[in-house]
């Protein structure tokens, strides 16, 4: 690994430890054990290098979701794929979500608005999301009643909610509840409520 690439594992670190505010060029530097100046020299300053770690987490994890679309056979288990794999990024310390959640501006109100890198980034993601959706409503997997955008947003505010539950909450969970080692499944029962046409085809029989 070059120094470069030393840098951005450093700072994704430290970004997810301390947070945005809290993480600085000394500190790296003294993580690494390398001058100040060799990250400037790299990244100029210190929003360009979150921007580049920010940008590389959104990237690995568009690509663990592609490789989870890989194993699809319909419109509804290429979403819950989607699903299990940001779900399984979370539990890789080296997937970066935790700085991703705790001071990324897509997720917080700490920064100004997202650089137009890390949304072209979020649109390659979302985009995805919302070709399963089609693909899904076109087979007969998902819901058609459902309208692609909201039904895409639900997706990803289920999904990095659940993220941000487990990844941020003190250790006693949520309220003093624990998620405990069934809540990612939990998770994704309920995404597969919400989009299968044949639960609702069911949820709507029983309410008749």
């Amino acid at each position: 690994m070059d120094n470069k690439e030393r840098i951005l594992h450093a700072a994704r670190e430290l970004f997810g430890t301390l947070g945005f505010a809290d993480t600085t060029y000394k500190r790296i530097a003294q993580h690494l054990g390398i001058a100040e100046g060799l990250i400037a020299h790299y990244f100029g300053n210190k929003d360009n290098l979150f921007v580049a770690v920010q940008t590389r987490i959104l990237q690995d994890l568009s690509e663990r979701m592609a490789e989870g679309e890989f194993y699809a056979h319909h419109g509804l288990s290429m979403l819950l794929n989607q699903a299990k794999a940001l779900l399984r990024a979370s539990q890789d310390p080296q997937s970066g979500c935790r700085a991703l959640l705790r001071c990324s501006p897509l997720f917080s109100l700490e920064h100004q608005s997202p650089d137009e890198r890390l949304l072209a980034c979020c649109q390659a993601m979302i985009q995805r999301v919302l070709t399963a959706i089609a693909r899904g409503q076109e087979d007969g997997s998902i819901r058609r009643t459902l309208e692609p955008t909201l039904a895409a947003s639900v997706f990803f505010a289920t999904v990095f909610g659940a993220i941000r539950a487990r990844l941020l909450t003190p250790a006693h969970g949520i309220l003093g509840i624990e998620p405990g080692d069934g809540f990612y499944a939990e998770i994704l029962t309920i995404l597969e409520r919400y989009f299968s046409a044949s639960s609702s085809s069911e949820r709507d029989g029983a309410m008749r």
